[in-house]
């Protein structure tokens, strides 16, 4: 019996598949210059994050550490493996943006917080990552050389004007 058909239809079905695969990807935005950081609008004025500048300094996995498969934390990767890319970069995917002890017990992230005691919320994780990364590399590390006060924010800690 001659099988040329059979495999003529997978090759076709195959070549589909990697021309598909590779348009999908080539259609992916191009990451943001800058990334407003704006949640305490109300005491300090936004933080802008250069991303342009931070990506050309550093590889993408040292923040976005679930990017492409390549997860550092394996422990994420066994019931989270079926998370896509575009899923994981955002902080606030896997990071709270309320405060811990609040997030434990309102977020639906946190099924089960056995396996998730350990992830800090998203403004533990920016100070986390930003200012190790600032000490070791001479960023700014103190409050100030990132956040500056509103006039409600100089108010309600009591600073001088």
């Amino acid at each position: 019996m001659n099988n040329t058909p059979s495999k003529l239809i997978i090759l076709c079905i195959h070549l589909l598949g990697c021309i598909l695969f590779t348009a999908s990807n080539s259609c992916a935005q191009p990451p943001p210059e800058e990334v407003i950081i704006d949640q305490l609008a109300d005491l300090y004025q936004p933080v802008v994050f250069d991303h342009s500048m931070h990506s050309e300094m550093y590889d993408c996995s040292l923040c976005h550490h679930t990017n492409d498969n390549a997860w550092q934390n394996r422990s994420c990767f066994r019931c989270h493996r079926e998370r896509l890319v575009d899923d994981k970069s955002r902080c606030s995917t896997c990071h709270s943006t309320t405060n811990y002890k609040e997030a434990e017990t309102t977020t639906t992230r946190n099924q089960d917080p056995k396996y998730h005691i350990d992830i800090p919320a998203l403004k533990g994780a920016w100070h986390l990552l930003c200012r190790n990364c600032h000490v070791q590399d001479d960023g700014p590390t103190d409050c100030q050389g990132c956040h500056v006060f509103t006039a409600k924010g100089k108010s309600f800690f009591n600073e001088k004007k």
